[in-house]
């Protein structure tokens, strides 16, 4: 009868004997606790809160005499409702239980008398459940308020905290109550964002800091200001150099002895400065990745870290570099994990970073003898000393074909290789501390050491390359009218630069190989026809040249004579002399050049912008053409005055039977400077 007779909100939300999680903000954080809601006390929720609750308010629902539990925490607290119960609540109790059975019998009935019940039932309840949480406010208000400290909240604070119908506002108010008791401050200010940071925004927070797949810069630009991980003026890019919350863990760990419990770190950070679980997580990853000074995690076991390249942890020590290789895991360090002060190395403690050098090494880990596993790492750094060699000479190979570093990272690479192998004689010892010395983190190790490879292999077939360089730069495409053409020779010169060859996804020698001979079956193609076409058009274009030139000349012998009156076509002699000859005439034919290893015919030396003006001179040639048209009318319409006044001058019988012998129209054919002399004299 008494838990048909409850409220809808404790049975479906708080059930009693249960604990339920809820959350609660303050100063920007989100922090969750639980409620539990029973008929009596259980010593067990007086013990001191830690993993992820943060308070505890446990709701008995009968007064027991004079009851003061023992309560470990001040975030916890226990709320005893009144001394006496009103008959009013006994009642609606009751009649509550009642309507529940009622409904139970019309659940599945059908008609309009059943659907009238069930409504007529349903406002019923909902009304006695208001009535119901009202005495239950009432009841809560008057009863008491414990917390950990053992003093009773005073009745008008228990009256505010209990004021209305609705259970989860009361419980709100009284977590925010005990959490403003716990933590006035915090290290970190949250409180002028826009929202509230919520235990998810951590994970993504942490692969923003460290660049992991999915990480949104934006996470770390909203909350690394006020979280003191990033500066005002750059809110993306991590930098804790003024985090107090670290200062706090360098002033704590000093109390400590050398190496002391993560989960006593982690508890002084989460529970007694106030930080969220997942949050004070990251700051104590962020702490030993920071190395301010040196710190070190040791693990239990390395099984199931999870690493983000997938690949497998080789050690339980995690020093500052190996941080940034961890995926998100709270669970990480597991139980009985050790954090403090970084130790001198031992085998063990080395292999993740020399496994980098030593791929096979991982295999002689787990049942091999440390001096079997150490002859196979000395025998892979020979290997790689010798690669380095290789690629040093393939470097001053590439300086004396291009006059200048064509890939000057290239040399760093190597300059940081040769700094780590040449520890090789010092022992692993020597070789694990210049990586790190070296080396951000073992992956930037990994990705110098396949650089290396790259080049090694380069200079297997560096000859072939320069050849395949060579004819793709002396194989000049026009982009505007070949754009397809054009696109896939600048593809490939980029797929043979070095930065591109030493790529670890850069394409094979085979790819390369393939790929470029297609290009020259089409370059020869399109390079065949234009040779063709281009020498088959330049004869009658040598030829209209030549006419162009004559005329140009006679323009010019025309617009000297003072007595025609304006010049015309000023300025197109400078513009053909502009156009060029053209190329000298090919004794080969277009299908007999041989396009395999020269991209240009070697007797006329054309490419695929070489190209007759021909539309430019047609254009200069007509102007021309038109001017000494104009000229030409000019000098006839003289000429014929000229006769008309002096028709018995000696010297013009001489010009009248010029001009029937010569069309006026081809003057330019006959014009000469004599010529000119001649036409003067007469006009003059």
């Amino acid at each position: 009868m008494t838990l048909y007779g409850e409220p809808r909100v404790w049975l479906e939300q708080f059930p009693e004997g249960q604990a339920t999680q809820i959350y609660c903000g303050h100063l920007g954080l989100r922090y969750p606790g639980e409620v539990i809601r029973a008929a009596s006390w259980s010593p067990a929720w007086g013990e001191p809160l830690d993993q992820d609750v943060y308070f505890r308010i446990v709701i008995i629902n009968r007064r027991r005499g004079t009851l003061r539990p023992r309560i470990g925490d001040a975030r916890i607290a226990v709320c005893f409702p009144g001394a006496t119960s009103s008959r009013r609540r006994t009642g609606f109790i009751g009649e509550l239980a009642s309507i529940r059975e009622t409904q139970a019998i019309y659940l599945s009935s059908g008609g309009i008398d059943a659907d009238l019940i069930r409504t007529t039932l349903r406002r019923r309840q909902e009304g006695l459940e208001r009535e119901l949480l009202g005495e239950e406010s009432v009841r809560y208000s008057q009863g008491a308020l414990l917390t950990g400290a053992n003093a009773t909240i005073d009745a008008s604070d228990a009256a505010g905290i209990f004021a209305g119908i609705d259970p989860n506002e009361w419980f709100q108010r009284l977590a925010g109550r005990l959490l403003d008791q716990a933590y006035p401050t915090l290290p970190v200010d949250l409180s002028r964002l826009n929202r509230t940071m919520t235990p998810e925004d951590v994970p993504e927070l942490h692969r923003a800091i460290f660049g992991h797949a999915g990480g949104d810069p934006g996470v770390l630009s909203a909350f690394g200001p006020a979280l003191e991980l990033s500066s005002q003026a750059a809110p993306g890019e991590f930098d804790a150099s003024h985090c107090r919350v670290f200062d706090l863990l360098r002033e704590w760990f000093s109390r400590q002895s050398q190496r002391t419990d993560w989960q006593a770190a982690h508890r002084y950070l989460a529970h007694e400065i106030g930080l969220t679980g997942p949050l004070a997580h990251l700051y104590l990853l962020l702490f030993v990745h920071c190395g301010s000074p040196p710190m070190e995690i040791k693990l239990t076991s390395r099984d199931g870290v999870p690493v983000v390249d997938g690949s497998p942890l080789l050690t339980r020590r995690l020093t500052n570099d190996l941080i940034p290789l961890l995926l998100w895991d709270p669970a990480i360090p597991g139980p009985g994990a050790q954090i403090g002060r970084e130790s001198s190395p031992e085998w063990e403690d080395t292999l993740q970073h020399l496994s980098q050098l030593s791929p096979s090494l991982a295999a002689h880990i787990h049942g091999t003898e440390t001096a079997t596993a150490e002859a196979v790492l000395a025998h892979d750094l020979e290997s790689l000393s010798q690669e380095l060699s290789q690629s040093h000479s393939l470097l001053a190979q590439l300086y004396q074909a291009t006059g200048q570093p064509e890939f000057p990272e290239l040399a760093d690479t190597l300059e940081r290789l040769a700094a780590v192998l040449g520890e090789a004689r010092a022992g692993f010892v020597a070789v694990y501390r210049r990586i790190r010395e070296t080396y951000p983190t073992p992956v930037s190790l990994k990705e110098d050491i396949s650089i290396m490879h790259r080049v090694a292999e380069m200079g297997r077939f560096f000859p072939e390359i320069l050849e395949l360089r060579s004819y793709l730069e002396r194989g000049v495409i026009p982009s505007s009218t070949m754009p397809d053409l054009w696109v896939e020779s600048q593809g490939l010169q980029a797929a043979l630069s070095v930065s591109s060859l030493i790529h670890p996804a850069g394409r094979t020698r085979e790819s390369l190989i393939q790929e470029i001979e297609g290009f020259k079956s089409a370059y020869g193609d399109v390079y065949r026809s234009h040779h063709t076409q281009l020498h088959q058009e330049l004869p009658a274009y040598r030829r209209n040249l030549a006419a162009a030139r004559q005329k140009s000349q006679a323009l010019a012998l025309l617009n000297a004579i003072p007595e025609l009156p304006g010049a015309e076509g000023l300025g197109l002699a400078d513009s053909l002399e502009q156009i060029n000859d053209g190329p000298s005439p090919c004794p080969v034919s277009g299908e007999g050049l041989e396009m395999e290893d020269n991209p240009i015919c070697g007797s006329c030396e054309i490419n695929l912008e070489t190209a007759l003006p021909l539309e430019g001179l047609n254009q200069i040639g007509a102007a021309i053409d038109a001017a000494l048209a104009i000229q030409n009318q000019k000098l006839s319409n003289l000429l014929v005055g000229k006769i008309m006044q002096n028709a018995d001058a000696p010297r013009l019988d001489d010009l009248i039977k010029i001009v029937q012998t010569s069309d006026l129209s081809a003057l330019s054919n006959t014009m000469n400077r004599d010529m000119a002399d001649f036409i003067h004299r007469i006009l003059a």
